[in-house]
């Protein structure tokens, strides 16, 4: 039953949020997908884990495991501009999500 899946998720969530109208008009719906699908597929430590995704009329929410300090495109939307030994930490986390 939906409560009794309710009750197996962890007490603290994260909801990522996007207006579906933003979606749209940035042409991100096939990133949307694409991250949604990856997400459901992934068992890495390294990857946040996704508990479900929904939607309304104005919006598209995912569920997912809370990560200190968001996601590597948040880090990159703050700072466009690396130092190589960020960049080479970033690139290093990718590298064993995808390994693993």
């Amino acid at each position: 039953s939906s409560a009794n899946s309710w009750s197996q998720l962890p007490k603290l969530l994260a909801i990522k949020s996007i207006r579906k109208n933003k979606i749209e008009a940035m042409g991100m719906r096939e990133n949307i997908e694409n991250e949604k699908r990856a997400l459901e597929r992934c068992n890495s430590p390294f990857v946040c884990r996704m508990y479900g995704a929904f939607q309304d009329d104005i919006w598209a929410y995912l569920l997912l495991e809370p990560v200190s300090g968001g996601d590597l495109a948040g880090v990159l939307d703050d700072h466009p501009l690396l130092y190589e030994s960020e960049a080479r930490f970033y690139v290093g986390c990718l590298l064993l999500a995808i390994e693993h």
